[in-house]
């Protein structure tokens, strides 16, 4: 009887760990998509005229015909993606100045003469 009860126990009390660690762990992830969502909300679109010339060698390069959403944002230092199913790239303020700038080095022939 001793044993069982310990057994008994040991499983409540590990089940109840292990509950605490999921309330703490979906508790983070919704801090997490409410952060997402201000990164979204306060990314300015990315002036496409101006950067046409580099994205249209990016997307030759990467071969694919249209990117997701570009944005501008003062909230992250480095490039990133955010979203599952409507994907938004984030890029830093201080590079977006300097974007229309890079030179992309051409991979094959035809690329150079392009």
């Amino acid at each position: 009887m001793n044993k069982i009860f310990f057994v008994v126990s040991l499983c409540v009390a590990l089940t109840l760990i292990w509950s605490v660690g999921v309330v703490f762990l979906f508790a983070r992830m919704i801090r997490e998509v409410r952060w997402i969502r201000v990164l979204r909300r306060d990314a300015q679109p990315l002036d496409d005229d101006r950067y046409a010339a580099t994205l249209a060698r990016v997307k030759r390069r990467l071969e694919v015909s249209h990117f997701g959403e570009i944005g501008v944002s003062q909230r992250v230092s480095i490039p990133l993606t955010i979203g599952l199913w409507r994907s938004t790239v984030l890029i830093p303020d201080l590079l977006a100045k300097y974007a229309g700038s890079f030179d992309i080095p051409p991979t094959d022939s035809t690329e150079m003469m392009a």
